[in-house]
C-alpha cells in the first residue's frame, strides 16, 4: 500500500507534528494511538486495542467507529506532513470513506496513511489499517481542507514552535 520511501521532513517539523498528535490532541490520547513515524506525505500510527473499544463482544473485534477514527487520524497526519508551513498551517477533515475488509481482532494495529494528491486547497489521502499479524482489516480515503497562514512573514520554525508552546493553531 503506502510507501515509506518518502522524503524525510526536517526534524523540528517531525517533533512538532508528533508532539501535537501524541500530546496535545486529547482524543488521540484517549484512544491510545501514537504517531511513530512521519515523512513528507506519509505517517504511521501504532495503536493498542483495549476492552473499552470492542464493538462486538461475541467476536472481540474493534468498534467500527474506532477504525474510522484511526483512518481519519493517520490521514490527517499524512496531510499535515505534506504542508508547506511557510504558507500553510493545518488541515481539517472534509470527507472520508472507510471500507471494513475483515473483523478487526487483535491487540495491536498499525495504521499507515499517505497523501496521494495535494492541491492548493485540499489534500487527498489513502490509509490502511493492519492487525498485529499484518493482515489488512480496513482501508479508507480521507480528504482534508488546507488552512492557509495569514502571517507568512514569521518563519515556519517560529510558527511551529509557538504552536506547540501556546497550544494554539491560530495565526493572528
Amino acid at each position: 500500500m503506502v510507501s515509506p520511501q518518502r522524503e524525510p521532513l526536517p526534524e523540528p517539523v517531525v517533533q512538532v507534528v508528533t508532539s501535537i498528535f501524541n500530546e496535545r490532541i486529547p482524543f488521540n490520547r484517549l484512544l491510545g494511538m501514537r504517531l511513530t513515524e512521519l515523512r513528507r506525505g506519509w505517517a504511521r500510527i501504532e495503536f493498542a486495542a483495549n476492552d473499552d473499544l470492542i464493538g462486538d463482544v461475541s467476536k472481540q473485534i474493534l468498534h467500527g467507529g474506532v477504525l474510522c477514527a484511526l483512518i481519519d487520524s493517520a490521514g490527517g497526519a499524512a496531510a499535515m506532513s505534506s504542508l508547506d508551513f511557510t504558507r500553510e498551517m493545518s488541515v481539517n477533515t472534509i470527507d472520508m470513506r472507510v471500507d471494513f475488509l475483515r473483523p478487526a481482532a487483535g491487540a495491536a494495529f498499525v495504521i499507515e496513511g499517505e497523501a496521494i494528491r495535494k492541491g492548493s486547497r485540499i489534500v487527498f489521502t489513502r490509509v490502511d489499517v493492519r492487525n498485529g499479524d499484518g493482515v489488512l482489516v480496513a482501508g479508507g480515503h480521507a480528504n482534508y481542507s488546507i488552512l492557509q497562514r495569514k502571517q507568512v512573514n514569521e518563519p515556519p520554525q517560529e510558527f511551529l514552535k509557538r504552536w506547540v508552546q501556546d497550544g494554539e493553531d491560530r495565526d493572528d
